[in-house]
């Protein structure tokens, strides 16, 4: 526990910036002098070190011994917290709870009228933010100043309270019901993948019918619009009916011209939204509207990025750079596209350990991939690597499925005969185990296991006869997955066309 806390220290301060470090030394000095303070030496020792454990802090700062360590790390992170908090003025749902905290503390002291005054304007912030759920605990605790006390400022307040709060139960109840629906596509979305074959698609289809509320689009609010159309989005992207998932991705978009003032609000759902109307124009192929649709985000990013939180930042690097990849596989620039990599690569270094791994794998795929049409098969392997070998193999078997059939193609483009059929086997037998061998997968490893042995000069007929099956899949339902992941056909092109990748899929851009 003492070196999990010490990890928690060590991962909030590296995320203090120098005006937060600055205040902190303020705010733990504002009763005397804080060098003399054990937990702002602890602070210094911490913040100075790159990699530490309990007794290298033991060491480096005089006078703390081992039986204070634990109780000094606690209040060390306590007041940390204390000290960030005070600079989160500028957050609109800090300042609305800390209204409520300023009329408890004057309930206590019995200035009921003061406290009711506060409260009143707490619920007319809340009600502006749509934050229903803030919203009921503020009315529940008037309620319970009006019903304890005699403050003569009833009048017809019992009605207007008990009609808010029937109002707030009722659009709390529409959230909670949205969002879970919202929540449960998503979770399915991020460890299937898009359905697989007609036994994904009809449990998915029968969970989200049956769990999606009947509720009129015109009484609901934002937050409840939003939720309402997540679901759809994920819903429809597991079943790749792409049309009605950008139809619900730009609805979610355009309610923030309806309300404005949720883009300021909350500009991480806004870039979730235009992500996900992103991601539906590359599945698409529509690279007119995606890079109007790529503008809008960079725009708003370059207009607001000096305002965003770590958290808005961290946001906006993953959507930003995902669909920048996007853009480079639809126009078929692999070469321009590995120039990036490491300006990329730095930025994932930067933000660090608050990526999630979903997000890190399917970088690092794109990245392969990048390399993979760039001819540049070595490095392609070396990020394929990073996918294969993860821990968490449960976690997006679709990807994992494709980063190793991309391995054995490169691996075959290497020339890698003595490690190919180590590799065909290893596939073989981790697509037994996912229960995903598809159609398309038989194939590739099928024309891998036989044209290993041939030789190069006469694998023409061999390339057209895959590339012929691999067409014919691609127009069945549930093999179009596929091509999100990796554009075997235009593969198999360039090897009886001699031409490259990159000319064909930019030549097919063209054409779109």
């Amino acid at each position: 526990m003492s070196n999990v806390l010490t990890e928690q220290l060590c991962s909030l301060i590296r995320t203090m910036t120098k005006a937060e470090k600055r205040h902190f030394k303020l705010f733990a000095g504002r009763s005397g002098n804080s060098s003399d303070m054990i937990f702002v030496r602890l602070f210094d020792a911490i913040e100075k070190s790159k990699n530490f454990d309990d007794a290298q802090l033991l060491k480096k700062v005089k006078g703390l011994r081992k039986q204070q360590l634990s109780n000094v790390k606690k209040h060390l992170y306590e007041q940390l917290l204390i000290s960030l908090r005070l600079l989160q003025h500028d957050d609109p749902e800090i300042h609305i709870r800390e209204q409520v905290d300023f009329a408890r503390i004057l309930y206590k002291k019995g200035l009921y009228l003061q406290s009711l005054k506060i409260l009143e304007r707490a619920r007319n912030e809340a009600n502006q933010k749509n934050n229903h759920t803030l919203l009921l605990e503020i009315l529940e605790f008037e309620k319970l100043i009006e019903l304890r006390h005699i403050t003569r400022s009833l009048g017809n307040r019992a009605g207007e309270l008990t009609a808010h709060c029937r109002d707030s139960r009722l659009r709390i109840e529409r959230t909670g019901k949205l969002s879970d629906l919202a929540l449960n596509m998503y979770g399915f979305y991020l460890e299937h993948g898009p359905a697989r074959h007609q036994e994904d698609y009809q449990k998915v289809t029968s969970y989200f019918r049956n769990n999606l509320p009947d509720y009129p689009v015109d009484e609901l609010g934002f937050t409840e619009r939003v939720f309402l159309y997540q679901s759809h989005v994920w819903y429809h992207l597991i079943v790749q009916d792409f049309t009605q998932c950008y139809k619900y991705a730009h609805a979610w978009v355009g309610l923030f011209s309806k309300w404005p003032e949720f883009k300021k609000l909350d500009p991480d759902l806004y870039m979730k939204g235009l992500h996900n109307e992103l991601t539906t124009l590359f599945y698409c192929g529509d690279l007119k509207r995606f890079k109007a649709s790529l503008l809008i985000l960079r725009d708003f990013i370059r207009e607001h990025e000096k305002e965003f939180s770590e958290n808005s930042a961290i946001t906006a690097f993953i959507y930003f750079e995902t669909n920048l990849l996007n853009r480079f596989f639809m126009e078929g620039a692999f070469r321009e596209g590995t120039r990036h990599v490491p300006e990329l690569v730095s930025g994932l270094k930067r933000f660090g350990n608050r990526i999630d791994v979903h997000r890190i794998l399917v970088f690092h795929y794109k990245i392969a991939c990048l390399y993979f049409g760039n001819d540049d098969y070595k490095r392609c392997i070396h990020h394929l690597n990073t996918i294969i070998s993860t821990g968490t193999p449960q976690l997006r078997e679709d990807l994992q499925v494709f980063a190793r059939l991309l391995n054995l193609i490169a691996h075959y483009e290497l020339g890698n005969e003595d490690l190919l059929e180590y590799q065909i086997r290893s596939t073989y037998r981790f697509l037994l185990k996912v229960s995903d061998l598809g159609p398309v997968h038989k194939a590739v490893l099928e024309f891998l296991r036989t044209s290993s042995h041939f030789e190069r000069s006469k694998l023409d007929s061999s390339f057209r006869e895959l590339k012929s099956n691999l067409e014919k899949l691609s127009d069945q339902a549930f093999q179009r997955r596929s091509s999100m992941y990796l554009d075997l056909v235009s593969w198999l092109e360039s090897k009886t066309s001699n031409v490259s990748v990159q000319e064909i899929i930019r030549s097919k851009a063209l054409g779109r």
